[in-house]
């Protein structure tokens, strides 16, 4: 290996462990001022558990089962040929990768999990990019109205019609694969596709919300005259993970920067310091439920296929 080349992987390697430091620092922040609040809580358990899952967990589960939906949508827009249950069981074990520091692994996820079903890397790599291309910029457009930051809502919205179209999807996505050293194909995707895919990230914002709603409505936080600054609180947060590439899903981060902006919201930092954690265990909690659910259901499926051969 030569020497700029070992030297940008040992930049790249110090990076992503001071990315995942970060992000453990900022998650012991949270746990400290939850654990120094906990007494002093208000939250009705009871009512958590009777409300409150009722609203955040049907909300995540709705959002991560219509992005795996939507891909598998994708799949049939391309012509590819995959069962649905192995798409979407495809898309829950891939999301399961995110949890490993480092934010490419989303991606590699899903295309290793993809070739095993048949469906070729350059497509998996390909939508799984523009997915979370469109998903940052859906958040920033959101940000930035919520906020009251024209001039990032109104790039948002630039980029993403930009981006609406396809041949200059092929530039970016071929610039990226000259950066990586490996070429990338644009999907054969038209701008209506696009444009659903994009709409889809939108709802799943909207459903982010909800959940985070209901957690808050679930511990006796919710305030409805503040939910534009909740709105803020989530998307910020979220973006903020994307910031910190070592940490895996942006774990601490997020609910870092989700404690800040919910006490600009007027919530006190207990208060601020649960609903973060609590959120984030109804999310990771849902995602695994969903995966095994799927894997169970794919299991099952392929026994009756051997059964029936």
């Amino acid at each position: 290996m030569s020497t700029p080349v070992r030297a940008e992987n040992n930049v790249t390697e110090i990076l992503r462990w001071i990315c995942l430091i970060a992000g453990l620092v900022a998650l012991a922040y949270v746990a400290r001022v939850l654990a120094t609040n906990w007494h002093s809580l208000q939250a009705d358990w009871h009512r958590f558990l009777s409300h409150g899952l009722a609203i955040a967990f049907p909300a995540a589960a709705s959002a991560l089962l219509l992005l795996a939906w939507t891909w598998y949508w994708v799949l049939c827009q391309l012509g590819l040929k995959v069962d649905a249950l192995q798409a979407l069981h495809v898309w829950f074990s891939g999301n399961l990768y995110k949890y490993i520091p480092g934010q490419v692994w989303l991606a590699v996820g899903r295309t290793a999990k993809g070739a095993q079903v048949g469906v070729p890397a350059r497509a998996t790599f390909g939508t799984t990019v523009i997915e979370q291309g469109f998903s940052l910029l859906a958040m920033g457009v959101v940000l930035g109205v919520a906020q009251g930051w024209p001039l990032l809502a109104l790039a948002s919205v630039a980029a993403s019609a930009a981006l609406l179209y396809p041949p200059l999807i092929n530039t970016v996505l071929s610039s990226l694969g000259r950066i990586g050293r490996r070429p990338m194909t644009l999907v054969p995707l038209r701008s209506s596709q696009l444009l659903v895919l994009y709409l889809v990230c939108l709802i799943a914002i909207a459903l982010g919300v909800l959940t985070m709603a209901g957690v808050m409505i679930g511990l006796g936080i919710f305030r409805p005259q503040h939910l534009q600054a909740y709105v803020v609180a989530f998307t910020g947060s979220f973006l903020s993970g994307y910031l910190f590439f070592g940490a895996p899903a942006g774990l601490g981060v997020r609910e870092g920067a989700l404690l800040v902006l919910l006490g600009r919201a007027g919530v006190a930092a207990g208060d601020a310091s649960l609903v973060a954690v609590v959120t984030r265990i109804v999310t990771v909690t849902t995602e695994l439920v969903l995966f095994l659910a799927v894997s169970a259901l794919a299991r099952a499926r392929g026994r009756q296929g051997a059964a029936e051969a």
